[in-house]
């Protein structure tokens, strides 16, 4: 048994609670907590990056429909659509980074 313990490492600041006298399952909760805040982030700023590429492509393939027909033969994409996703074309929608919209659109966005 003690063979399987000595790769387990206690992060500091859960001896911290300890020691504070406080319950060591608030370090778990308050972890996954910070986890929780920052997946959101991350889930927004990777919604917005998605929402600009679609805006990107469709603008481009408007004013330059002979350059992205070649770029999606070369990435293998299928045909672009002519208009992007709903609301992104529109430009009412706005994202905060966090994984909520807001503006007039946002609530046919979610």
């Amino acid at each position: 048994m003690q063979a399987d313990l000595h790769d387990v490492h206690v992060p500091i600041e859960l001896f911290s609670k300890i020691d504070g006298g406080q319950n060591p399952q608030l370090y778990t909760r308050e972890f996954m907590e910070q986890a929780l805040a920052k997946n959101e982030a991350v889930r927004g700023k990777l919604e917005s990056l998605r929402r600009f590429r679609a805006l990107l492509i469709a603008e481009l393939s408007r004013h330059f429909p002979n350059e992205m027909a070649k770029y999606r033969a070369v990435r293998g994409d299928p045909e672009a659509p002519n208009t992007a996703p709903a609301g992104v074309l529109s430009g009412n929608s706005q994202s905060n980074g966090s994984g909520t919209e807001t503006g007039p659109d946002s609530a046919a966005t979610r």
